[in-house]
């Protein structure tokens, strides 16, 4: 009798590993629009840095008070004011016959160094302007035998810094971060043994 109730407990217990597994492998196979979002949204957020010009440099106009009307110069007064950066007008000595030249300097103060994501070269600071962020999944197209997928999805842009803001102003959706409408794109999935994840 026992030995009979342990074979019945034992074939239970191997009909329970089958479902189990016949269950995970049918769930790792469905791609829903909730399990590419997971997958996707991992990628995310992106960092956008914009690239400016540090130290000595060429502002193009005549005079301080002309170059602050100039967009790039309203940008740096309005970084300037938030205590981001410090200008500095200065005339250099320059070819021909060694006529002086307007240059100014500009430097990030301990405020500005902290949006800083590393200078890419010298004379330029990488600052972080805003992120890239997941919005949502807006379909999907599966492949050949169900193992491989187009997800299309939406992102968009967030989390501005005050260099971010800043420049907005002024430039509007000319800005690195002035369209904050949600931006299409779309990636690419493959099924592997241990689920789906993105096509390399």
């Amino acid at each position: 009798m026992r030995t009979y109730s342990r074979l019945v407990l034992l074939l239970v217990a191997i009909a329970l590993s089958l479902l189990a597994a016949c269950t995970s492998k049918t769930y790792s196979r469905t791609l829903t629009r909730a399990n590419a979002a997971e997958i996707i949204s991992k990628q995310f957020p992106i960092q956008m840095t914009f690239n400016m010009a540090i130290g000595r440099t060429s502002p193009g106009e005549s005079s301080m008070e002309r170059y602050l009307q100039t967009p790039d110069g309203q940008v740096h007064k309005l970084w300037q004011d938030d205590g981001l950066i410090s200008l500095e007008w200065q005339s250099i000595a320059g070819p021909p016959r060694r006529m002086m030249k307007p240059a100014m300097l500009i430097g990030l103060t301990k405020k500005g160094e902290s949006y800083d994501a590393g200078s890419p070269k010298a004379g330029v600071a990488a600052i972080r302007m805003c992120e890239q962020q997941f919005d949502h999944v807006t379909g999907i197209e599966m492949g050949k035998n169900n193992t491989a997928a187009k997800v299309e999805y939406t992102w968009k842009l967030g989390n501005l810094t005050p260099f971010g803001k800043r420049q907005t102003e002024v430039l509007g959706q000319a800005s690195l971060c002035g369209n904050l409408a949600p931006q299409p794109d779309s990636v690419s999935l493959r099924l592997d043994d241990d689920g789906w994840r993105i096509a390399q």
